[in-house]
C-alpha cells in the first residue's frame, strides 16, 4: 500500500450523516491519528464539500479541515468513500484511496455501471442496456443528478490510485478491474462494543436457525425464499 510517514497529512472524506459508513470513517480517522499527528475529518455531500465546525462523532483526536485546507501534495493521502469518487478527480498531485464500504453505492451513482449489472444478472443481450439507462432514468428523476455531478471514476482509472476493500465481493470487482495486489488491502469496519461483549451463553437460549440479511444490499439472485 501507501508508505506514509509523520510529516503525512491525511484528509478522510466522510457525509454528515450518523450512518455506518461515516461513522466508520470517523473510526478510521481516528485510529489513523493515533500514529500520525495530521489526520482530518473533510464533510461532503453529493460531491460538495461544506465546512463543518463540530465532529460528527465524539472519537478521539478528530480534527476538522476544510476544501481549502486540503493540501494537494504528494506527500499526503486524500481517502474517499466508494460513494464519492468525483471528488477525487479535482486533486491532480495527492495519494487517492477509495475505501469500498459498499460497491452497491458505487454503482448507485454510476448509472451506467447499474444498468449493466441489471443486464448481466437477468442475462440479457447488452444491446438494451442504453433501453435499461433510459427507463432507470424515467423511473428515478433524481438519478440525474449522478450525472450532472462531477465525473466519477471509472473502472478503467482504478488501477492508478488504491484501494481498500472490505469484502471478497469488492475484492474480486478489483481484480476484474484490473487494480493489482499491491494497490489493494482488507479493512473491514469495526464491530460495535456491545457485540463484542455478548458471551453465547447468554445468547444461545435464543438463537435461531436462520441467516439474517439486509435485502438492499445483495444480490437478489444469492437469496431464494421457499
Amino acid at each position: 500500500m501507501i508508505p506514509i510517514t509523520k510529516e503525512f497529512n491525511i484528509y478522510v472524506c466522510s457525509p454528515y450523516h450518523n450512518t455506518g459508513g461515516p461513522k466508520s470513517l470517523h473510526q478510521l480517522a481516528s485510529k489513523l491519528a493515533k500514529i500520525i499527528p495530521n489526520v482530518y475529518m473533510v464533510y461532503e455531500y453529493e460531491g460538495q464539500f461544506f465546512d463543518e465546525k463540530k465532529p460528527l462523532y465524539d472519537f478521539p483526536r478528530l480534527k476538522i479541515a476544510s476544501k481549502e485546507d486540503i493540501d494537494d501534495s504528494k506527500d499526503n493521502v486524500i481517502i474517499a468513500p466508494e460513494a464519492s469518487t468525483d471528488i477525487l478527480n479535482r486533486f491532480k498531485n495527492i495519494k487517492k484511496v477509495i475505501w469500498w464500504l459498499s460497491k452497491d453505492f458505487y454503482q448507485k451513482y454510476n448509472l451506467w455501471d447499474a444498468s449493466k449489472q441489471y443486464i448481466e444478472k437477468k442475462k440479457l443481450s447488452k444491446a438494451l442496456i442504453p433501453f435499461v439507462y433510459v427507463g432507470k432514468l424515467v423511473k428515478n428523476p433524481k438519478s440525474y443528478k449522478s450525472i450532472v455531478r462531477a465525473r466519477s471514476l471509472k473502472p478503467s482509472e482504478f488501477p492508478r490510485i488504491y484501494h481498500l476493500y472490505n469484502c471478497e465481493y469488492v475484492k474480486d470487482f478489483l481484480t476484474a478491474s484490473g487494480v493489482p495486489d499491491d494497490k489493494m488491502h482488507y479493512l473491514c469496519g469495526p464491530l460495535e462494543n456491545s457485540f463484542l461483549h455478548l458471551k453465547y451463553r447468554d445468547i444461545a437460549p435464543f438463537k435461531k436457525n436462520f441467516v439474517a440479511y439486509n435485502p438492499a444490499k445483495i444480490d437478489p439472485p444469492i437469496v431464494k425464499s421457499n
